[in-house]
């Protein structure tokens, strides 16, 4: 099981993002009061899962 993810968002589309964690790319579905605060594409996130 994965606990946390720590990356680079490269995109939003609701409800899913795509994180890029040590060049593999992990497609996610997040609640809507997450993704609204998620910041741009290219900016560093984590994110407990």
């Amino acid at each position: 099981m994965i606990g946390r993810l720590a990356g680079v968002l490269l995109q939003k589309n609701p409800p899913q993002i795509l994180l890029e964690v040590q060049g593999v790319g992990y497609e996610l579905d997040v609640p809507m009061s997450t993704f609204y605060d998620l910041p741009a594409p290219g900016q560093p996130v984590t994110l407990v899962t």
